[in-house]
Parts: structure tokens; sequence; C-alpha cells
């Protein structure tokens, strides 16, 4: 998975959007991230289907940034945990049987 780099937009050129006064510098691109995943999947009979896999499999950490891009929450103080992966690594397993 790639997230390109990112701009905030209090640094954009729309003037609706620029406010830079508000922001720390340091915040303004977060650089991009590639995460690298791996799942295998197989078929045991025609209902019973085994996976498993890993996600993030470098462990990469998210970018961090400041308190200026999120006072309220929505990244979690930190980085924006909903784009990126957080956690670090994920291994998982699953069976899905059909009736």
């Amino acid at each position: 998975r790639h997230f390109n780099k990112v701009t905030l937009d209090a640094y954009s050129s729309d003037p609706q959007l620029n406010n830079p006064g508000l922001q720390y510098a340091t915040d303004k691109t977060l650089a991009s991230r590639d995460y690298f995943d791996l799942t295998a999947s197989w078929t045991m009979r025609d209902n019973l289907n085994f996976r498993a896999g890993v996600n993030n499999i470098f462990d990469k950490d998210p970018p961090l940034n400041g308190s200026s891009n999120c006072p309220t929450g929505p990244c979690n103080g930190n980085t924006w945990a909903q784009v990126y992966d957080a956690l670090g690594r994920y291994l998982f397993i699953g069976l899905t049987a059909d009736f």
C-alpha cells in the first residue's frame, strides 16, 4: 500500500483553506509511506477456506505530526490512525465455512 506525500490544507494556495499562521511549519507535510502486506488463502474443501497474513511486514511507523494539525482528536494527537498503520505489524488468521 502506498500513501503519497500530503501537504496540510492550511498551506494550500486556495485562500479559503490557507492559514499557515496557526500551524507549526514542521507539520506542513507528511512524507510518503509504503506498507508491504502478505496474505495467503487455501481452499480446504468446497465450503471451507483458510487464510493467514501479515500486514505491515516491515513494521514501518506512521508519520508523526504535531498537535496543531488535530487539536480535537481525529488523529489521536500524533498521527492519522484511520489512514496509517498506527498499530504496526499485524498478523491474522481466519477460517470461513459456508453452510
